[in-house]
């Protein structure tokens, strides 16, 4: 009020205000930082992964997606009755985004709100097992009016996780608002859970009192995809293997990666001129190659089995004359 109230009198002056609509204007202008102050209040606690608002989606992506339907729930009908939400469809469609958006529009509304990863829940209630704070825990996701389970039955899930996830649905029944997110159909979800009485009771209360949304279409992050590099010209005649496509900087200018391949691929070629000799003779280091034969000296004559030299006329020393 401090702020404003210097503007506010140099207002009434101008307009000839009596000092009840002076104070009129004044506490107006209290209520509005009080209310968008409580609103990014409640974004902050809301924790979620990034600020998502209706208005910046792109419906004509996916035509598919029920518009009217998701808009319909962002009038925040469904928290009043204690309803849930559970949006499904393929992965990338928007099922987030949308679960994050009505969360947002919760806030503005001033409901209190919780963003959290299923699986996130499961490991701190778990936690709560082990040091004795269960029920303080469970009470952290049971008391916020909408709470925002993302990537729910992601995988199949444990006896354990089972009983959780039944105490907190159990618990919030009719009592505040759930909106869930989910790569799978409703009926899909049952064989998830090892116990099928616990499944029975806590899809049956998830599922019954629940705006089901199926989005279709194509994911969104394909539009994040980091696109390709823009290449021209062509390669210089033997050097594929390490030159790059040519790239053409502003003023005809060559970017320094293609001159730098040019300067090596210059540099071999000299290189190998320069050991030739000259053109047409053979290359040195060809003629002074070594021999793969192994040095032996010159040749040596060949000898019999007693090491003799074998010439031309040799006796018969090793018997005596037949008769």
């Amino acid at each position: 009020m401090r702020d404003a109230i210097e503007a506010r009198v140099e207002e009434a002056r101008a307009r000839g205000l009596d000092p009840l609509e002076f104070l009129t204007l004044l506490i107006d202008d209290e209520l509005a930082r009080r209310d968008t102050e409580g609103v990014a209040r409640r974004i902050h606690k809301a924790r979620f992964d990034e600020v998502c608002d209706l208005r910046d989606f792109d419906w004509t992506y996916n035509p598919e997606i029920p518009k009217g339907r998701v808009w319909d729930l962002a009038s925040g009908r469904f928290i009043d009755a204690h309803a849930s939400v559970v949006l499904c469809g393929p992965t990338g469609v928007g099922k987030s985004f949308i679960a994050q958006a009505l969360g947002l529009e919760a806030c503005r509304a001033g409901q209190s709100v919780l963003f959290v990863k299923t699986s996130a829940v499961l490991t701190d209630l778990a936690g709560g097992r082990a040091d004795g704070g269960y029920q303080t825990r469970v009470r952290r996701y049971v008391s916020p009016g909408v709470l925002i389970l993302d990537d729910f039955a992601m995988r199949e899930y444990t006896v354990a996780q089972t009983e959780d996830l039944y105490e907190l649905v159990s618990r919030r029944h009719r009592r505040g608002s759930l909106i869930v997110t989910t790569n799978r159909e409703p009926a899909d979800l049952y064989p998830l859970f090892p116990n099928p009485v616990l499944a029975e009771g806590l899809l049956d209360r998830l599922l019954n009192s629940a705006h089901t949304l199926t989005l279709l279409g194509r994911s969104y992050r394909r539009r994040q995809r980091p696109s390709a590099p823009e290449t021209a010209g062509e390669t210089a005649p033997g050097c594929d293997a390490f030159v790059s496509p040519q790239r053409v900087l502003p003023h005809g200018r060559m970017s320094p990666a293609r001159g730098c391949c040019l300067t090596r691929y210059l540099t071999v070629t000299c290189l190998m001129i320069a050991v030739s000799g000259r053109r047409g003779r053979p290359c040195v280091r060809t003629q002074t190659r070594p021999s793969l034969r192994p040095d032996t000296g010159p040749p040596q004559p060949k000898r019999g089995s007693r090491g003799w030299p074998l010439g031309p006329a040799q006796p018969d020393r090793g018997r005596g004359p037949v008769g």
